[in-house]
């Protein structure tokens, strides 16, 4: 079983070692750094770590969407997971997740999991953020549910093989509305979609880079997709 963890990074370079340590104690991996021109030493750290470099064009949709192009292709894959690399999301739970994708007799098989950030620990996320957060999540629920979502804007998700291959052809977010994306690509195709329960740590690295403007822009991606 071959997994691939996608740490899309802009200059991250306080913390990027140490999520990459966390993520390497916990699962057997190739771990993939979708660097997004970072001016700082992001890079130099996550080689040192023995991690794999991708160079990609600025914004989070362009860094992913650029590795689900590459993975596969050179790295093969049977699960992929993708997590912001600022330290919020605690690698330890993509054991759970791994389980939901893999299934078994006592567990059906997801096509994607996320991370519900549903214990959120102090100084995690300002209370304009959690309002905002839950009123996307309320309005991509009434849009495209089922199958329901509790936080469209995690930044923690897993996919097999075969969600990836639909993603690479649907996706088209080039910034912060990638996790709308993902999220309406996967309701669009009925797809089956569990979710893990998780910590939400306060930021170690750089500042907040999601501004209250990409909520505007979230909410008309939302709308858009679905009368597309």
């Amino acid at each position: 079983m071959e997994i691939v963890v996608i740490l899309p990074a802009l200059n991250e370079a306080k913390i990027i070692g140490r999520v990459i340590d966390e993520v390497k104690s916990t699962l057997k991996c190739n771990i993939v750094v979708a660097d997004g021109k970072s001016t700082d030493n992001t890079v130099e750290i996550a080689l040192s770590k023995k991690a794999n470099v991708i160079y990609c064009d600025r914004g989070k949709g362009n860094a992913v969407r650029h590795v689900l192009d590459y993975i596969n292709g050179n790295i093969q894959a049977d699960y992929i997971f993708m997590m912001d690399a600022d330290y919020t999301y605690p690698a330890r739970f993509l054991l759970p997740m791994l389980d939901k994708l893999e299934g078994g007799k006592l567990m059906p098989q997801y096509d994607a999991v996320y991370g519900w950030r549903n214990n959120k620990l102090p100084g995690s996320m300002s209370r304009l953020h959690k309002i905002g957060n839950d009123g996307l999540t309320i309005l991509a629920n009434l849009l495209y549910s089922p199958p329901w979502i509790d936080d469209l804007c995690t930044g923690m998700w897993g996919f097999t093989k075969d969600t990836v291959e639909l993603l690479k052809r649907e996706l088209t977010s080039d910034g912060f509305t990638l996790e709308a994306d993902i999220y309406s690509c996967l309701a669009k195709a009925h797809k089956n979609i569990g979710c893990v329960e998780i910590d939400y740590r306060p930021r170690r690295g750089e500042k907040a880079k999601l501004k209250y403007k990409d909520a505007f822009k979230i909410a008309n991606f939302l709308i858009k997709r679905r009368i597309k």
